[in-house]
């Protein structure tokens, strides 16, 4: 089996970088666990954006 590297981007309303950060941790890590799955992950990087 291959391993591969997915990039996903949430944009999410938080008040500030660190809230943010901690909402998208917990949405990975309830659908790693929802869906049985051994996986490892990280957040490389979060970045403010203005629409």
């Amino acid at each position: 089996m291959q391993q591969y590297a997915v990039t996903v981007v949430f944009y999410i309303n938080a008040k500030d970088i660190e809230e943010a950060e901690m909402t998208a941790a917990v949405a990975i890590q309830d659908y790693i666990l929802n869906k049985n799955l051994n996986e490892s992950w990280s957040i490389v990087d979060t970045t403010e954006v203005k629409f």
